[in-house]
Parts: structure tokens; sequence; C-alpha cells
């Protein structure tokens, strides 16, 4: 295969948006590219989204230097974002049951309507319990508007920096990446 499709982590910060672009290779992963794009004051407050335009804006040269074949994993604002443990009910439901189950008890703990959550959830077998992890959908679809908006193949939406351990699964436990911006005290 001559063009390898770049694996892209994105995470939004308040004051800037950090990317790394890794390689799958025969040898493990391939570092290709990583990117700190600044972003001005007001476009990100509190986790969220205030002008998309003005990140839509910043974000553009970026999106030129991305090659054709990519797939990028989106994080969400940590602070956006609520994980919970639910107890699953006592009785065996089929999976299409267990989502309506999961939807309704996460609408009633969190006072809202169910269908302005967006959310997945994992069984946790040990505690028997659903790990679920939600967000308003609105917030979710302004990070899918964003996505659309820079044309950018889309492979998931996740928590935080979670982006990053998707791409990070395969590489051996004694390596790791480091990096910092800032000066250490």
């Amino acid at each position: 295969m001559a063009f390898k499709t770049w694996q892209t982590g994105v995470h939004i910060q308040q004051d800037k948006v950090v990317a790394v672009a890794l390689t799958r290779e025969r040898a493990g992963w391939r570092l290709r590219r990583w990117w700190a794009v600044p972003l001005s004051d007001g476009v990100i407050g509190e986790g969220k989204i205030l002008k998309p335009e003005q990140l839509v804006n910043a974000l553009r040269g970026w999106r030129k230097t991305l090659p054709h074949s990519h797939r990028v994993f989106l994080s969400f604002p940590a602070t956006r974002v609520l994980q919970r443990a639910l107890p699953r009910p006592s009785v065996t439901l089929r999976d299409s049951e267990q989502l309506t189950w999961v939807g309704a008890a996460l609408a009633r703990e969190l006072e809202m309507p169910a269908d302005t959550l967006c959310f997945d959830y994992a069984h946790d077998t040990f505690s028997n319990t659903f790990q679920v992890t939600a967000a308003q959908n609105r917030e979710v679809d302004t990070l899918l508007t964003l996505a659309n908006a820079l044309r950018l193949r889309l492979a998931a939406i996740a928590p935080d920096a979670g982006a990053l351990a998707n791409l990070l699964s395969a590489v051996a436990p004694a390596r790791c990446v480091a990096w910092t911006d800032q000066p250490q005290c």
C-alpha cells in the first residue's frame, strides 16, 4: 500500500487544538506529524465551543495538511461528559430493550429527557453494572458539524484525551510518547 491512512487524534483545549497523526507500519506505529493550533480568546469556554465559525476558520489550515486518506478520533471535553455506573436490571433484557432501559434510567437520574442525550455503555461484569458515558446531543452535534465543515473522516468522538488511546493500543508497554509545551517546575 503506497499511501497509508493517517490515524489522527484531535484534542480541543481551552486555548488551542492539539493533534497527532500516526500510521501503522510493519514494525509498529510511526509518527507522521503533530500540530498545536492556537485559538483566539473566547472560542472555547469551560470546554464548550462558543464560536464554532472561528474554530472552523482556525482549523482550515491544519485540515489542508491532512492527506486524503485519514481517520480522525475527535476528543470531547471531559467537563462536558458525564460518566456513571448504573445497576443492571434484575431481569435479562435483549439488546434493544437494554438500550431503552439504560436511556430511561440515565434520563431519570439526570432529570433530562432521554432524547436530549447521546450515550454509550458497556457491561461491567465484576460489579454487575453498566458503565455509561453521556453527553448532550446539541454538543455532540456541534462536533459533528465541525467535522463536516472541515471535511474530516471522523472515526470516533471520545471523551477528552481518550481520542488518542485508540491510536496507542498496540504500542509496546515500555514505549511511550511524551510532549510538553510549557516549562515544568
